[in-house]
């Protein structure tokens, strides 16, 4: 199993304009140097050859840093509302780098669109560095694996989806979501959803016009969906809450997405938001989720049921107190019948 330390940093570039117009091909401009993922990096930004149209961005490691390092980073320009554009992701691609080496580039940002994402002639770069902490093997150049234990090529479907999805690459419907419009393609969109399904293979207006407007979700919430359905990458959560995430991939019928979703969900589940999260679970549906909050209502009921927002939910919604003594009533059978306690009778 492979695992990373993440760290992020964003540095914001004045008169970035001016810098732009005096560049020439080759040339670079450097940031300084920041720390991430427990190390110290380098970062340049450059127009370079062969990718002469994109604007690129470097990493290296910065001097004096000990060991190779085993490194995965994306980056994305912001625009002036933070909203992320252009999110160059690549998890197969997976980059050997030690002090001194040079620098590995990743164009990312069409040179036509930087005018678009300047604010008072600020540019914003948001870079997210993963180091590989553990699982994979370093071997010498001379000291290859036997053939039995060589890796495949890492699988580029994912990746592949991703790029597609983010230049829009021969898209044929538009999703306009808070004014916003992120080019899609009808056949991925309806191979995983059946409500996008049922849409576009019905005449419906969305198929006629290859227009979808989503006026009850935020645009983060459909760029998180329509990632995942892309490539199966679990959204990392922090740009768009699980608990919204949750009622997208419910309204989408995703339940791929929806378990993600529960499952970060269970993960930060406590006495004070457990109450919250069984209504939650009941409205939509989550039947994963309601049923592991309510084992956990069930151990921790007198810790529950001390909370305000415990008095909250059963107050505006009676019919959760009837659900969870139901349920705790059943795992005190359970918990009775596997202890064999034997309590005093009263008749």
């Amino acid at each position: 199993m492979a695992c990373f330390t993440s760290g992020v940093f964003v540095t914001t570039i004045e008169k970035f304009d001016d810098k732009l117009s005096n560049m020439t091909y080759g040339s670079m401009f450097g940031i300084d140097s920041f720390l991430a993922a427990n190390c110290q990096w380098e970062m340049k930004l450059a127009v370079r050859e062969p990718d002469k149209s994109y604007l690129s961005v470097g990493l290296a490691v910065a001097k004096r840093q000990s060991g190779i390092k085993q490194v995965m980073f994306d980056v994305c320009a912001l625009d002036e509302n933070g909203h992320k554009h252009y999110n160059v992701k690549d998890w197969s691609n997976v980059f050997s780098m030690k002090s001194g080496d040079n620098l590995v580039w990743k164009p990312f940002l069409p040179v036509t669109a930087v005018a678009s994402l300047l604010s008072n002639n600020k540019f914003t770069v948001r870079c997210k560095i993963h180091l590989l902490t553990k699982g994979r093997e370093i071997y010498m150049n001379n000291q290859l694996p036997p053939q039995s234990y060589r890796p495949l090529l890492p699988p580029k479907l994912g990746s592949d989806l991703t790029t597609v999805l983010e230049n829009g690459s021969l898209s044929d419907v538009s999703l306009v979501v808070s004014g916003r419009t992120i080019p899609a393609h009808r056949v991925v969109l309806a191979s995983r959803s059946s409500v996008f399904r049922a849409m576009f293979e019905h005449n419906m207006k969305e198929a006629g016009e290859g227009r979808v407007d989503i006026s009850d979700c935020s645009y983060e919430a459909v760029a998180a969906m329509l990632k995942f359905m892309y490539c199966d990458i679990p959204p990392e959560f922090d740009d768009v809450s699980p608990n919204e995430l949750l009622e997208v991939a419910d309204k989408y019928d995703m339940p791929g997405l929806k378990r993600v979703c529960e499952s970060e969900i269970l993960r930060k589940l406590d006495v004070n938001n457990a109450a919250h999260t069984l209504r939650h679970a009941e409205e939509i549906g989550a039947l994963f989720l309601k049923q592991w909050t309510l084992e956990y209502i069930s151990v921790n009921l007198g810790k529950v049921m001390a909370t305000e927002e415990w008095r909250d939910v059963t107050r505006s919604h009676p019919d959760v107190m009837e659900v969870v003594l139901n349920s705790a009533a059943q795992y005190i059978k359970a918990l009775e019948e596997r202890n064999a306690i034997d309590y005093p009778s009263y008749y």
